[in-house]
């Protein structure tokens, strides 16, 4: 494979997996905000959804 061809590949690669890196932090950031709610307002939710954000959390 050509040198240029190989870069840019290895660039495209790259730019995928920095955009999965940014999706997993967006959906980390929401599980937080979601717990910090669920901490602040106890009777927000039921118990099954309020232990099932907090297991995710430890993940």
């Amino acid at each position: 494979m050509k040198k240029e061809r190989r870069k840019e590949i290895l660039q495209r690669f790259l730019s995928l997996l920095k955009h999965d890196l940014e999706l997993e932090r967006k959906g980390k950031q929401g599980v937080e905000n979601l717990a910090k709610v669920f901490q602040e307002t106890p009777t927000f939710g039921d118990a099954d959804a309020q232990q099932d954000v907090f297991e995710k959390l430890q993940h």
